[in-house]
């Protein structure tokens, strides 16, 4: 049976990945339609698109926004699947769900939804709560919902799956900004009492995350309020003490849960913490349009070397960047380009405006936010260099950088990629540490740059790369914005020659709570991505283990096996063999790009949805010994 999944999409995009994934993951062919409900987020447009790439399953259907009601009824008009899946932005569900609900469907022809468990998570789900049964203690019928909603039952939409038949004469209600699963449910069983199956399987996990529990509270209290007086007129003539228990409800929690969130809490809820292998062509050839030149140098020669400077705010340490770009003793040829992203911050203007007295330096300013990836494309086209050399607009170079750059170019011509230690300094410019190669405890210079790139991303500041071979490349991915310098750096190292240069020339400045768990996160997902997908270019497999073992699962192996399977061709696959604590979580979901094959439990398949680069997952018993 061919299922459709509807996915609201309401500024929760860092999420949208996982939903996405996990519904290929869920051992059906679907088709998966994102519904943008009109999304004002700063990415919305990235996520979305990184979202579809996933899957040519995918499409995006964009509308002003309704809220959710008006999003999932969408999804229903557009919906082609003989069954209905709803799955919220920032939830997922677990691998097989929609394959074994089906199956449950096909043997149960009268039945018109299939319902199964589900269990909360963090917002990082690195926690899951499974505790608790709202479900499976309760019939599924009409009075159960109009007497046990809240009062122990609790039927999360993702939960269940719908034949279409259903949504001939049901819609969600688009007038209520809450409860609106309470009125579905209703509305559904008031017309087909006693047709929805229960499945006691663990299916979907719904992502918690923290507002402020008084705000929480009175919304709440407020839709239970507006929610009953729309199903009262449904269901009062089957049940006619509906109201009055509805509303007496509503007096004795609502009324307490106010009272309550208003108090200091004594204790705190615990908050810790395929696929398509062909990504949407890059294109590097950027609207120039769109950029507004406030300076153009006047410099007469031909550069060897552009510093390219992609500008986000900073103002206070864009003088600094700046200035440690004047190398007025030096006969190399080089000039600057300076690229502002459109910063919000005025005090940027004034610096740049203050500047266009150089002869060197081109200043040019974006009429939008395009994001540093596209800003870094649009330096690039204009810049005049052989060479490129990317400064970030709050780090700065060391007055010997470019001599030294400089001599290791007349050096080696045919190197297209070059790169240097780095000095990290804090906000203050005080020094902190030398990072060498990157900067990895864990990762030494092992003679083979593009294998050591595997790991980490060793190439990193100062990098110099010809600027022909950088478009040549497209540039940088805006789908990878985060990490797109090391997207770039793999892709190049299939083709490119990079070359090392033990020189700490870059000071690279460390804000405090610069990367927040949510970034590093999301970091985490796509660095993954990246080594997965050059693993499957480039790399022998069996060499790759070899490295992966001794570099990392040295320590490690009475968590999982890795196992060699000999078939026509080699694959290396996880097999875990205990629960994983948080620590080998978070591991895995980085690392696991190495392998072709994770032999997991459903739950950490699950917390690894949004984190994996198209393997095949197998699902394993939980019970270890």
């Amino acid at each position: 049976m061919h299922t459709t999944v509807i996915i609201p999409y309401y500024n929760h995009g860092m999420y949208l990945h996982a939903a996405v994934q996990s519904c290929l993951y869920s051992g059906s062919e679907v088709e998966i339609i994102i519904i943008n409900d009109g999304s004002k987020e700063r990415h919305a447009d990235s996520y979305i698109a990184k979202a579809a790439a996933l899957s040519t399953s995918v499409q995006v259907v964009h509308k002003q926004n309704g809220g959710l009601s008006s999003a999932r009824n969408a999804g229903i008009s557009s919906a082609t699947g003989e069954l209905i899946q709803f799955l919220d932005s920032d939830d997922v569900l677990v691998p097989g769900k929609l394959r074994m609900q089906e199956r449950q469907l096909i043997h149960n022809p009268d039945m018109i939804a299939s319902v199964c468990g589900y269990a909360l998570s963090d917002h990082h789900m690195s926690v899951v709560d499974r505790a608790g049964d709202s479900i499976s203690p309760y019939k599924l019928d009409l009075e159960s919902i109009a007497f046990r909603w809240e009062r122990g039952l609790s039927i999360p939409i993702h939960c269940g799956l719908f034949r279409r038949a259903v949504f001939s004469d049901i819609r969600f209600d688009e007038t209520v900004h809450g409860k609106e699963d309470w009125i579905f449910w209703a509305n559904l069983l008031s017309k087909f009492d006693d047709c929805v199956c229960y499945l006691p399987f663990l299916g979907a996990i719904y992502r918690q995350h923290d507002r402020a529990m008084t705000k929480l509270a009175n919304e709440m209290a407020e839709s239970w309020a507006v929610a009953s007086n729309i199903i009262a007129p449904t269901i009062s003539k089957k049940f006619p003490d509906f109201q009055h228990e509805s509303d007496r409800w509503h007096q004795h929690f609502y009324r307490g849960l106010r009272s309550a969130s208003a108090r200091p809490s004594v204790s705190a809820r615990r908050s810790e913490p395929r696929f398509h292998k062909y990504r949407p062509q890059i294109n590097s050839v950027i609207d120039l349009k769109n950029y507004e030149c406030i300076q153009s140098n006047s410099y007469q020669s031909d550069p060897l070397i552009t510093f390219v400077v992609p500008v986000y705010n900073h103002a206070e340490h864009l003088v600094a960047c700046l200035d440690s770009l004047k190398f007025d003793d030096s006969d190399v040829r080089y000039e600057i380009v300076v690229v502002d992203d459109c910063s919000p911050d005025p005090r940027v203007l004034e610096v740049l405006h203050n500047r266009t007295s150089g002869s060197r330096i081109s200043i040019f300013r974006g009429k939008a936010n395009y994001g540093i990836s596209q800003t870094q494309n649009a330096a690039a086209q204009f810049a005049r260099g052989t060479y490129l050399a990317f400064v970030d607009c709050d780090d700065f170079l060391a007055p010997d950088a470019l001599s030294i750059i400089a001599s290791a170019i007349r050096d080696n011509h045919s190197v297209d990629y070059f790169f240097t230690d780095r000095i990290d300094v804090d906000e203050q410019g005080n020094f902190i540490r030398v990072a060498k190669y990157g900067g990895y405890k864990w990762i030494r210079p092992s003679g083979d740059i593009a294998r050591d790139l595997m790991f980490g991303m060793v190439a990193s500041h100062l990098k110099v790369i010809k600027r022909d071979v950088y478009l040549a490349a497209n540039g940088c991915n805006p789908l990878f914005s985060g990490v797109q310098d090391w997207d770039l750096a793999l892709r190049l190292s299939l083709d490119a020659t990079f070359s090392y240069i033990p020189h700490a020339v870059y000071n690279h400045r460390i804000h405090a709570g610069s990367v927040t768990s949510s970034i590093r996160l999301g970091q985490m997902a796509q660095s993954n991505e990246l080594r997965h997908r050059v693993i499957l270019k480039k790399f022998q497999r069996s060499a790759v283990a070899a490295d992966v073992f001794v570099s990392w699962f040295d320590g490690h192996q009475t968590l999982f096996d890795i196992v060699d399977v000999i078939s026509d061709d080699f694959r290396i696959v996880f097999r875990q063999k205990c629960e994983l604590p948080l620590e080998q979580l978070e591991f895995l979901r980085e690392f696991n790009g190495f392998f072709d094959r994770l032999e997991l439990t459903s739950l950490v398949a699950t917390q690894l949805m949004g984190f994996l680069g198209g393997q095949d997952i197998r699902i394993i018993s939980p019970v270890f010994d």
